[in-house]
């Protein structure tokens, strides 16, 4: 269902709603591990897609999903890193607070 919305978008050029997609597939993959090896290749669409059209916010929700497939991975320093670096920059530090 996610996968034909984002070809909807796509299609479409709703950008937005494609790279919310896109956000929504990478949680939907986080909750099933079985599929982390093809999240990993989401999160390298998604990357691409948001950066290309300058769609910030869910950039960062997605370097947020890869610092999770970091965790999952069993990388605990680069997924704490990965944090670190969005955390310093970004020009909205509390979108990360708790």
């Amino acid at each position: 269902m996610i996968q034909g919305s984002l070809a909807a978008a796509h299609e479409s050029d709703d950008y937005e709603s494609a790279a919310r997609a896109s956000t929504s597939f990478c949680r939907s993959a986080l909750a099933r591990e079985g599929l982390l090896d093809e999240l990993a290749d989401w999160l390298d669409a998604g990357f691409r897609f948001t950066r290309e059209h300058a769609i910030w916010s869910h950039s960062c929700d997605l370097e947020v999903h890869q610092a999770q497939l970091d965790l999952h991975r069993g990388n605990w320093a680069l997924a704490a890193q990965r944090m670190k670096n969005l955390h310093d920059s970004t020009d909205a530090p509390g979108m990360f607070a708790v």
